[in-house]
């Protein structure tokens, strides 16, 4: 009996696979562009993020000041 199961089973998901290859492409393909367009956005935008606030004095020391 396990073995007649096995050979039903077995077709079954191979062509589940197939199916399911081209959907796969497609949503890796989409989350690729979509993390590719976030990192160049974050790249090109870097120094808005991440360098020193402009209106912020002494940033370094302890004490901070705003203009």
């Amino acid at each position: 009996m396990k073995m007649l199961v096995a050979y039903q089973v077995m077709p079954f998901m191979a062509a589940i696979e197939q199916a399911g290859i081209p959907a796969l492409r497609i949503v890796f393909s989409v989350a690729f562009l979509g993390f590719l367009c976030g990192g160049v956005l974050i790249f090109r935008k870097r120094h808005q993020f991440f360098d020193r606030d402009p209106n912020v004095e002494n940033e370094s020391s302890g004490t901070i000041v705003r203009k």
